[in-house]
């Protein structure tokens, strides 16, 4: 009997020895896998990412960039994306402020971005395309913060300028032409506006040639009588373009009211009110910036008919419907009060006056 007892305790303690070995070679291969996991997992989540129009996300390593297109390689192969079919792309390695501050940008709260943002120390980054990346971000939320603001406009311009002059081969590059553009505009020195839309015009892209020559019109038409000429058969090239797709079609409609303001100031203000009537009928006034513009058009064409009413409705259009761009609403302030003055409501006019003043205070039209 003894002897059954010893056998049984012999085998059950075998069994728990290969039990035991069994369960330290189980959780042997458990923590391998994890491991491999995790590492998978950080892996994916280092990589960078670009999405497309469509939001098609494909995640690899950016490897190169230029004003037209990104190269990523992915799998040991390298692919191209044209940036006119990018919606946005993101490093797998920058810092978690710059990826807050994206997110901010895009709700447009550039102020809170521009301190997350000025949070990095540059110095621990050592990837030089995410430096870069940050650079842009700076410069870029500052511009849009004096475009929005009025403040600040030369820091913007000396921060925008310096990252192109550094960064010739940015994705970012024609980005920073149109805000050095806009930022020239705002503060009326329309002639460098010109040139900097003249610099834009040269993308490869179709609908973003038509913006870059609405633009430049733009910037010729406010440089006074002796340019007029000229951006009206500008904008009639827009006019007559016949590229599809969304933003052709809003740089047309914004042409067409760029043409009518021509057309007022060259004598012919009905048919400047006839276009714009027809554009407003047509279109849907959700599209606050283009309402804007077709509104301040309006203004131009009524006031050159000597219709001083009519054309302070228009503007006041802008100014209560409409307001939510900046260099447009500016424009129709300063024609609201000069508007206010001729027909004898002078208090009136002084308040806008000071509404011009305090909202837009860089801006042309608070400074003409």
């Amino acid at each position: 009997m003894m002897m059954i007892t010893k056998t049984i305790h012999a085998d059950r303690k075998r069994h728990d020895l290969r039990r035991s070995a069994s369960f330290q070679s189980l959780a042997a291969v458990l923590t391998a896998v994890l491991c491999a996991c995790s590492t998978r997992v950080w892996a994916q989540q280092s990589l960078d990412t670009i999405t497309n129009s469509r939001g098609i996300g494909e995640k690899g390593m950016i490897v190169q960039t230029s004003p037209t297109e990104l190269t990523m390689s992915a799998a040991g192969k390298e692919k191209q994306y044209a940036l006119d079919d990018v919606r946005d792309f993101y490093f797998g390695d920058e810092p978690a402020e710059m990826r807050r501050a994206r997110g901010q940008i895009k709700d447009n709260q550039v102020e809170l971005a521009l301190e997350e943002l000025e949070r990095i120390d540059a110095s621990t980054i050592s990837r030089e395309l995410v430096k870069e990346e940050l650079e842009f971000l700076i410069a870029h939320t500052r511009g849009r913060i004096a475009l929005s603001s009025g403040r600040e406009l030369g820091t913007a311009v000396k921060s925008v300028r310096d990252f192109v002059t550094a960064h010739r081969n940015s994705a970012h590059y024609f980005a920073c032409i149109d805000q050095l553009g806009q930022l020239a505009a705002a503060s009326g020195r329309f002639d460098v506006a010109e040139r900097f839309y003249d610099e834009l015009g040269k993308v490869p892209w179709t609908a973003q040639k038509l913006r870059a020559d609405v633009l430049r019109a733009d910037a010729r038409r406010l440089q006074g009588a002796n340019k007029l000429a000229q951006a009206k058969e500008l904008y009639d090239n827009v006019i007559g373009s016949r590229e599809p797709g969304e933003e052709a079609e809003l740089q047309r409609n914004l042409a067409i009211a760029g043409k009518a303001i021509c057309e007022a100031q060259l004598g012919q203000p009905q048919a400047g009110i006839d276009a714009v009537q027809a554009l407003i009928e047509r279109n849907d006034p959700q599209n606050t910036h283009l309402f804007a513009h077709a509104y301040n058009a309006l203004g131009a064409c009524e006031l050159a008919a000597g219709r001083k009413v009519d054309a302070l409705l228009a503007y006041l259009h802008v100014h209560i419907l409409f307001y939510q761009d900046r260099e447009t609403h500016a424009e129709a302030l300063y024609y609201i009060q000069q508007l206010f003055q001729d027909e004898g409501f002078a208090d009136r006019a002084q308040q806008i006056r000071n509404l011009l003043k305090e909202s837009y205070p860089s801006s042309y039209w608070a400074q003409k």
